[in-house]
């Protein structure tokens, strides 16, 4: 009789705690994953104490690989991420950029970066549903050609080679849902600026200033 009782309160006991103890959408725990999307670049170049001056964008693609570890309290979700990014583009001077140093314009003919990264996250869990936000560091090493136009008739463009080392500050905020047991897909939303780096072009110093925005999904797997 005692023991019958004691199974049936130990399976009530199961039943009760089990949903509470199950894996799905825990969203905590070791994690990687991969993601990818469309990117747009906005630059602003200077010459340091001269009025010359140049404004570009350029559009692209981002692809990256990301790895961390989550906690959770509650329906409160933090953790830690390090990740690396590939990306690519060509450029588009804007016409409307007054360029008097460079002549009747240039622009980067090709340009692509590698990023590494370090970031905190912290989100909020709605059901099955994480909205979370990050901020963190990254260093890019950036490699290019540059073509600049010349101000004399008849001379043709030269294409000039340049790379350098950026450091930006990053924001993200994004959504994540559980599509299958440890499986879940994301959208982020990520504003990249970069701090004022300085680079030597047809022997003169530019100064340039980026703002990256892009956007990327992507697959995240939890390991358990």
């Amino acid at each position: 009789m005692h023991l019958t009782l004691g199974i049936r309160k130990a399976l009530s006991i199961a039943l009760i705690v089990a949903p509470s103890m199950a894996t799905a959408g825990d969203f905590s725990g070791p994690y990687f994953g991969i993601e990818a999307g469309p990117r747009i670049d906005f630059s602003a170049d200077t010459v340091p104490f001269s009025p010359m001056h140049s404004a570009s964008s350029s559009r692209g693609a981002v692809v990256g690989a990301f790895g961390g570890w989550a906690f959770r309290s509650g329906d409160i979700v933090y953790g830690v991420e390090v990740g690396a990014e590939l990306r690519d583009a060509a450029a588009a001077t804007d016409p409307s950029a007054r360029n008097p140093w460079m002549g009747r314009g240039s622009r980067f003919s090709t340009y692509s970066a590698a990023t590494g990264y370090a970031k905190v996250r912290a989100g909020y869990l709605f059901g099955e549903t994480l909205v979370f936000t990050a901020a963190g560091i990254g260093v890019t090493s950036v490699r290019g050609l540059y073509d600049v136009i010349p101000n004399a008739p008849g001379m043709s463009p030269v294409t000039e080679r340049f790379s350098d080392i950026r450091r930006a500050l990053l924001f993200d905020v994004g959504a994540e849902r559980e599509v299958w047991d440890g499986v879940s897909a994301r959208a982020t939303y990520s504003f990249a600026q970069a701090a004022t780096a300085t680079t030597v072009i047809s022997r003169s110093p530019l100064r340039n200033r980026h703002d990256e925005h892009s956007f990327k999904a992507g697959i995240v797997v939890r390991l358990q």
